[in-house]
This record gives structure tokens, C-alpha cells and sequence, in this order.
């Protein structure tokens, strides 16, 4: 007779180097990480994941920091990212606002298994799809 596992799922975070409960939301964010590495060129080394937004108790899904950023530099987050486990709602988009309120990234997504979008703040327009590494340097002239 065998016995099914009870143990939870594992899924490895490149970035924080360990293995972590297999949640939907986590699952998201994990593919995206390595789909951003893999084929748009994301510098593993310039993100970050599940880190506090230093006022509040909130915490970001992913960000890209710049490259070579000044010290001291309060902005240096160029795109801010929140995964969701279901399809995205309004709700969503808020949540995303309100952290950029003190980040202030100059890109936002939000990606969800059906799909993911992005706007630069300059224009507010949300695009499906998510611009390479590359492009987003080059948007922002860096």
C-alpha cells in the first residue's frame, strides 16, 4: 500500500537562493522571473522579490533596479511588478498604484496566468507583454 505525500509542492526562487511552498501566486511569479532571465534579457543580479516597501507592511512581487544605481538613490526601482494567481482585476491595478505611490518606478506591470501588461507612467497606455531588458533601458535613457 502506498502513501501519497503530504508534503507541499516546492518551487526554487533563483533570487532568494531557496526552495519555497509551490502557492498559484508563487508559481507566477517564479515562471515570470525566468521567462524575464531567459528570453528578455533580465540581469538576474538587478532583481529583487518579496521585499518591504520601507513605510508600510506591504510587500513587492518584483522589481528591476537600475543598473549601477547612485547612493542614496530613493528611485532606483525601474520596474515594479504584481502577480496575481487569478485573472486581474481593477482591485489589482490600486494595490500596484499604491506602491508605486512611494516607489515610483517609471514602468509598472501586473501578470496574472492569463496574461501580462505593462505601462510606463509617462503615458498610462497598459500594452500586453512585458519589453526586454533592453527596451526598457532604452525608453527610459539609461
Amino acid at each position: 500500500m502506498s502513501h501519497a505525500s503530504k508534503e507541499p509542492q516546492r518551487i526554487y526562487d533563483l533570487l532568494r537562493k531557496k526552495w519555497l511552498k509551490s502557492t498559484p501566486e508563487e508559481l507566477v511569479r517564479q515562471n515570470l522571473i525566468q521567462w524575464m532571465v531567459q528570453s528578455k534579457g533580465y540581469p538576474l543580479a538587478l532583481l529583487s522579490t518579496e521585499k518591504k516597501i520601507s513605510s508600510c507592511h506591504r510587500r513587492f512581487d518584483i522589481a528591476c533596479f537600475k543598473p549601477n544605481p547612485k547612493i542614496g538613490d530613493a528611485h532606483s526601482i525601474l520596474l515594479l511588478i504584481e502577480c496575481k494567481a487569478n485573472p486581474l482585476k481593477r482591485e489589482d491595478l490600486h494595490q500596484l498604484y499604491g506602491y508605486n505611490h512611494q516607489i515610483k518606478a517609471p514602468c509598472l506591470s501586473l501578470c496574472s496566468p492569463k496574461g501580462i501588461y505593462y505601462s510606463y507612467n509617462s503615458c498610462n497606455q497598459w500594452k500586453a507583454g512585458l519589453p526586454s531588458y533592453q527596451e526598457l533601458l532604452k525608453h527610459l535613457d539609461f
